[in-house]
């Protein structure tokens, strides 16, 4: 049995507001003071949801609803901390 199944499990992405319609999304595995823990910012704007990716891409996608946008980020997430299982057991 490894560390990861008998941990509980916990959301892998975090929302800061930062503001009227934006957030921060951070990925809960990394500590609160390392800089990799941004993995986007998100903004609500003229009915669209905007992903300002910061963390391992640097581009922007667009979405329709803020679930859209969230389900991306915990994907990208997800993602990330399949490649670097590592990063999954750190402590807080």
């Amino acid at each position: 049995m490894s560390l990861i199944a008998d941990r509980p499990l916990r959301p892998a992405t975090e929302l800061l507001w930062v503001g009227d319609g934006g957030w921060v999304a951070c990925d809960t595995a990394l500590a609160k003071t390392d800089p990799r823990r941004v993995i986007a910012f998100i903004e609500c704007k003229e009915h669209r949801v905007r992903v300002q990716w910061v963390r391992d891409r640097c581009d922007v996608s667009v979405h329709d609803t803020l679930r859209e946008a969230l389900q991306a980020v915990e994907a990208a997430c997800t993602r990330d901390r399949e490649a670097s299982p590592e990063r999954s057991l750190q402590l807080h």
